[in-house]
């Protein structure tokens, strides 16, 4: 089970914001400029208690796809995780997913 900011980034990642709605009240705060595309951001509250006391997300507003993220924990530390040089729908190669272990490694199942 994940909790925490990893359970936040995969819904950002996966676009299931519509599913993270019975956990999390979700608002739009402001438009931003970031990294010169303009976003919207959302900000998730967590319905009940949990480690964060918010979320935030900044989604590109021409493509809807994440650029940062942020999550605010109940002592007031800050995680943020900012997304650079993203390239949507590009080729990539078979052997880019190919293991070249050295010899003797062994592979656990």
């Amino acid at each position: 089970k994940q909790g925490g900011l990893a359970q936040f980034i995969t819904i950002a990642l996966d676009g299931s914001l519509k599913s993270a709605s019975g956990k999390y009240n979700i608002g739009f705060v402001k438009d931003e400029m970031i990294e010169g595309v303009m976003t919207s951001v959302l900000r998730l509250t967590p319905k009940s208690n949990d480690q964060f006391t918010s979320f935030d997300i900044w989604v590109n507003q021409q493509n809807g796809f994440p650029v940062r993220f942020s999550g605010t924990e109940r002592n007031g530390d800050l995680t943020m995780v900012t997304l650079k040089n993203l390239q949507l729908n590009t080729n990539v190669p078979n052997n880019a997913f190919a293991l070249d272990l050295p010899s003797g490694t062994k592979i656990v199942k």
